[in-house]
């Protein structure tokens, strides 16, 4: 593979790790803030309750319960961890990016693990995954 077409693929597909993480961020902060009162908005004060509804049921299978706040702080830092990751990879630091990559997968699988709970929401695990492989495979095979 060309060097330039292995370059543009390893920035494509970091900078869309990239945007997802943001959004990560994004959410897990708004509904954290919502939740304790720093700001009020009707949709995310619903997504809150919605949170907070389910977590009993989600609790009673966890090997470790969690409350609202921490799930979303979770949630939040998978988010950080996985903008730290891509940064670093754009950033030419591979092998501390793809870790914490990686890592952000573990923290992922954690949560469906930990409450015994699948949904649609592993798709974005694999995704991940597969692309944390793919550059993985981009980065190593020079």
């Amino acid at each position: 593979m060309p060097e330039l077409v292995r370059q543009g693929l390893v920035v494509v597909l970091t900078l869309g790790l990239l945007l997802y993480s943001l959004a990560r961020i994004v959410g897990g902060l708004v509904l954290l803030l919502e939740m304790h009162g720093i700001i009020k908005n009707a949709k995310f004060t619903e997504q809150v309750d919605k949170l907070k509804a389910s977590l009993p049921e989600m609790n009673a299978n966890a090997f470790v319960p969690m409350n609202a706040t921490v799930y979303l702080s979770h949630s939040l830092l998978m988010g950080v961890i996985l903008f730290a990751g891509s940064a670093l990879i754009l950033l030419s630091q591979h092998l501390l990016g793809l870790t914490l990559v990686f890592s952000y997968c573990a923290l992922f699988g954690f949560a469906f693990i930990n409450f015994r709970r699948f949904n649609v929401k592993v798709a974005h695990l694999a995704v991940t995954l597969v692309l944390a492989l793919i550059l993985t495979f981009l980065l190593v095979s020079r």
